[in-house]
């Protein structure tokens, strides 16, 4: 895969420093083998050549989202690690904070799919620097 991809253990670790920044003293039940299925579903979607980077965040923000890995925060987490991949990989989202965490929400409530999730983000991606 030619994109910077996180690790189930970076993944993890992510979310122990998101929680940890955002003052949450709850961060939630991590199941790690539930990370790995996660992330490992997402980059399996865009193997042979059949995706891009914003298929691959699409799938990995809905992944995250509703497999729950991250227990209650995954919405959270889901989005926070989402926007991390695609900056490291020099992609930002044109869009508002709040309706980017929104999407997580309504991912989690199932009023947004993994389809829905791509083409917004083909709408709003941008290539960030040279």
């Amino acid at each position: 895969m030619p994109f910077i991809y996180p690790s189930p253990d970076q993944a993890i670790a992510f979310h122990t420093m998101l929680m940890e920044r955002l003052g949450v003293t709850e961060p939630g039940t991590v199941e790690p083998a539930r990370v790995r299925a996660s992330l490992d579903r997402a980059a399996q979607m865009i193997q042979g050549g059949r995706g891009d980077i914003i298929s691959l965040s699409a799938f990995l923000l809905f992944g995250l989202v509703k497999d729950q890995p991250f227990g209650e925060r995954s919405a959270q987490t889901g989005v926070a690690l989402t926007l991390a991949f695609l900056a490291r990989n020099g992609v930002g989202l044109a869009a508002e904070p709040d309706e980017i965490a929104g999407l997580g929400i309504a991912v989690a409530r199932g009023e947004v799919f993994a389809g829905m999730l791509e083409q917004w983000m083909r709408e709003v991606a941008r290539h960030m620097g040279g």
